[in-house]
């Protein structure tokens, strides 16, 4: 690709290979070892540069070259890409790490911590809410088998998207959840067959009246499934986006 000439062909020497001057560069081997992990197909530079990188940093971990707080983050960074991790814990990372950098901004160092400490706080109310819902649900003492996974589907959902716009959706996402797996702990070790060919039934239906054909432990949880998605079907109408509720129930 042409912007892989005019951008990348600058670590290169006339010969084709990397220049020495890459490898006395340990930040800035750093960084180009991060961005590797954005290569797509085809993309022949940033093969031969992953290959490359994670060679060369393998060789200086350990060494007298690294102070021991970088060769701390190279250690991470080998283990755990950026690119490959989980937003909001790669950044704690990356702000422990940048703080001992003598080198750092100071004023964009305490940004960076702010937007942080704000975004988990507001994590944990969002958590808490869930956690009221799911007591309140109360569906450990009607299913016995049920597990309390709140925290952890919460967790999972700020994984698909952590950002502080997104709160409604890591609720709905969180509850699905929950609930879906409930389900699935139903179907792979505590439900009968011909209990579940009942309960499929009732998901196919979608219908309260089809509730009356459960047993009864099987009806809290159909029940808590329509309500859920009864919840969240109100909330996207009020902004006009009721039509992904239909996608996410076939998929159930």
């Amino acid at each position: 690709m042409a912007y892989e000439l005019d951008v990348f062909n600058k670590f290169r020497d006339s010969n084709g290979q990397f220049k020495e001057t890459v490898s006395n560069d340990v930040k800035g081997m750093l960084s180009l070892y991060e961005a590797t992990y954005l290569k797509i197909c085809g993309e022949g530079f940033l093969d031969e540069a992953h290959a490359f990188t994670i060679a060369q940093l393998e060789s200086l971990v350990g060494g007298p070259h690294l102070s021991s707080d970088l060769s701390e983050q190279v250690m991470h960074a080998l283990k755990q890409s950026i690119h490959r991790g989980f937003p909001r814990l790669e950044a704690k990372h990356f702000i422990s790490f940048y703080e001992k950098d003598a080198s750092r901004n100071e004023t964009l160092l305490r940004l960076a911590k702010l937007d942080f400490n704000q975004l988990q706080l507001s994590h944990r109310e969002e958590l808490c809410h869930i956690s009221r819902w799911w007591k309140e649900l109360d569906l450990i003492s009607k299913v016995p088998y049920a597990r309390d996974r709140a925290v952890e589907c919460f967790f999972w959902s700020t994984c698909a998207y952590y950002e502080p716009q997104h709160s409604v959706g890591r609720a709905v996402l969180t509850k699905i959840m929950l609930l879906l797996s409930v389900t699935d702990d139903t179907y792979d070790a505590y439900g009968t067959y011909d209990e579940l060919k009942l309960y499929t039934n009732a998901v196919q239906r979608w219908e309260l009246s089809a509730m009356d054909e459960l047993p009864d432990y099987m009806k809290a949880l159909y029940r808590a499934l329509l309500n859920v998605y009864d919840e969240v079907e109100r909330d996207l109408a009020k902004q006009g986006r009721a039509y992904g509720v239909h996608h996410s129930k076939e998929a159930v």
